[in-house]
């Protein structure tokens, strides 16, 4: 963990380059670690996605009540029960958000599992003062808690960010057909608001296609403060 003091310090005015699209998708069920496969599919359709380092795709996730308060458990077959109000969201520059299409109305095929591409929204990103990230790919020989911060905070220095609070937690693997990857989920906390939009429409690290290094809104909580305005 990196604990700061609050400091307002002034940032540059971040355009809204990137935009989230949102699907309506039709399935029963899907493997939990599904996000490999899904980008293959999701490729066949929109190959530009995996080859724009400023867009990426994240898994499909459920409400808790889907599955109550336990995440399903795939070494005992256990699956994602998809509900009408499960949704793909994918983030991609605002340029490309009419590319995105081309997906509707297809139908991936993931394991002996179906699912259909329903109709699309486009969602501008919203400023927050603290945003999240699920997984963020950790380098080669940055698996030490406090390597991995100094590792992340440089990341955030190019982007025009000095890291205030940062916050990792649960690790994770993240399997592919060439190598394993491990990765950190990371709250980031203590932006000003186009701190906030540049931090998620740029993200941190490697592998934004497997939904790696994509950040979102996050609940603030009084630990972290006000949300500071720019100056």
């Amino acid at each position: 963990m990196y604990w700061s003091e609050t400091e307002h310090e002034s940032s540059q005015a971040s355009d809204a380059a990137c935009v989230d699209v949102w699907f309506r998708v039709e399935g029963r069920k899907l493997p939990v670690d599904h996000i490999f496969e899904l980008r293959g599919e999701v490729g066949l359709h929109l190959p530009w996605l995996l080859e724009n380092v400023g867009a990426g795709l994240q898994p499909v996730s459920v409400a808790p009540a889907a599955n109550g308060w336990m995440r399903p458990d795939p070494t005992r077959g256990e699956t994602l029960q998809l509900s009408r109000r499960t949704r793909l969201m994918m983030r991609v520059p605002a340029d490309r958000a009419s590319d995105c299409k081309a997906l509707e109305g297809k139908v991936l095929h993931i394991r002996d599992c179906a699912l259909r591409i329903g109709g699309s929204s486009v969602r501008p990103l919203l400023p927050s003062p603290a945003v999240f990230a699920r997984q963020v790919v950790i380098p080669t020989g940055k698996h030490d808690e406090q390597v991995f911060l100094s590792w992340f905070s440089y990341q955030l220095s190019v982007l025009g960010i000095r890291a205030l609070k940062l916050l990792p937690g649960m690790r994770s693997e993240l399997r592919t057909s060439a190598e394993t990857l491990h990765a950190s989920s990371m709250l980031v906390a203590e932006l000003t608001p186009a701190q906030s939009m540049r931090l998620q429409c740029a993200g941190v690290g490697a592998h934004r296609s497997l939904g790696c290094g994509l950040f979102i809104p996050h609940k603030d909580i009084a630990a972290v403060g006000d949300f500071n305005s720019d100056d």
